[in-house]
């Protein structure tokens, strides 16, 4: 079954959350990633419907930001929220040839 939170690592230390809550809009999908055991990705593309991204909500902690979005299709959309580090980008930037570090400027509109 879907894990409803997980972990991502590099070299052993975490770098992002992510917590998954999916609601069903149509119990055929349900059925499927029930009997299937299907990953919600993989279940938009065996329903043949990719699935809408909306950004719904960002924001920063004392040490860390976050992002809230949905994926939505015709049977299921899933609310993702993920939780990153303040200096995630700046880890790993001798160790992960694409890593670069950046300056990162927050802008949120209540």
């Amino acid at each position: 079954a879907h894990p409803p939170q997980i972990a991502l690592l590099v070299f052993g230390q975490q770098f992002m959350s992510a917590k998954s809550t999916i609601f069903f809009t149509d119990i055929m999908w349900h059925e499927q990633m029930l009997k299937r055991n299907l990953q919600p990705g993989v279940l938009y593309r065996s329903m043949g419907e990719m699935p809408t991204f909306n950004l719904r909500s960002v924001g920063k902690g004392p040490s860390y930001f976050w992002r809230t979005y949905t994926l939505s299709a015709s049977g299921m959309t899933v609310e993702v929220t993920e939780t990153f580090a303040e200096d995630v980008f700046d880890k790993w930037p001798g160790q992960v040839p694409h890593a670069t570090p950046v300056e990162i400027k927050y802008s949120v509109s209540l």
